[in-house]
């Protein structure tokens, strides 16, 4: 499989899967030896031409939707290792355009978009916890928020593959229907709805932040496909009845019609 730029998109040099939390104004990362300079908001690093020669990483920093500039950063040149090094933290609100300060659903459609638009990793971060917030809300009372456990899941879910191999669908190769409106420069991002995807010949991972009904051409695929629904909000994994689907014509995976425990419809169709 290659990328955009041709070029076969080799695993990067990394430590095991890197996600970090913001916190006190540091980057808490085990084992992390990944330098990142990031810039001013609506930007990645290799715009910034003379830190370049001492980048590991191409850190992203947005509060639009934010595959828009993961793919950005992803086609950009040199190529290196791109993460979501800033964008909106639970409980903030910084660009007051957010219809409520961003929960557990902004988040997730945050690192998803990213992991599902070149991204290989991706910081997040809680204002109370960042800002060590002694009232109500306590820093302390913000440690273990169900956004924080849902960000476990995307690591659980995608180190079960061999994620550095996929690329971006940005031509909807794969998903051709049903995966709603790219609006990059939205900051409200409470009323997304665009579905991304990264795939391979033989796996495909796609997040949609709504209920939606997915078209996906499956001649793109090497093998039938087995499909699955994955629960962001609990890392649940529900079969798609009638599988192994073949690798010929158009398909349809349509959303399961009930919504998590916090009223959303965010779900991640894995096929492989």
């Amino acid at each position: 499989m290659t990328s955009r730029r041709g070029r076969k998109r080799e695993p990067p040099v990394r430590e095991p899967f890197l996600t970090m939390r913001w916190c006190n104004s540091s980057w808490q990362a085990s084992q992390a030896r990944t330098r990142i300079i990031f810039r001013r908001s609506n930007s990645y690093s290799n715009q910034d031409s003379t830190v370049v020669p001492y980048l590991k990483a191409d850190a992203l920093y947005t509060y639009y939707e934010t595959y828009d500039y993961a793919l950005k950063a992803y086609n950009s040149i040199p190529v290196s290792p791109v993460f979501l090094a800033e964008a909106n933290m639970e409980g903030a609100n910084n660009t007051n355009l957010l219809t409520s300060p961003a929960n557990g659903l902004i988040l997730r459609r945050q690192m998803y978009w990213t992991m599902t638009s070149g991204g290989a990793g991706h910081i997040w971060g809680n204002t109370h916890v960042n800002h060590s917030d002694l009232t109500s809300p306590t820093w302390q009372s913000q440690l273990n928020t169900p956004a924080t456990a849902q960000v476990a899941l995307l690591t659980n879910l995608f180190n079960k593959y061999q994620w550095w191999t996929l690329v971006p669908d940005v031509s909807h190769q794969v998903v051709t229907g049903g995966f709603g409106t790219a609006n990059p420069n939205n900051e409200n991002l409470y009323n997304a709805s665009y579905a991304t995807t990264a795939w391979s010949g033989s796996l495909a991972i796609t997040y949609t932040p709504i209920s939606t009904t997915l078209i996906v051409n499956m001649a793109n695929f090497s093998k039938p496909m087995a499909a699955s629904w994955y629960d962001p909000t609990t890392g649940n994994s529900t079969a798609i009845a009638g599988g192994p689907f073949a690798n010929s014509g158009a398909q349809s995976f349509t959303t399961p019609g009930t919504a998590h425990s916090d009223g959303t419809n965010d779900w991640v169709l894995v096929l492989q």
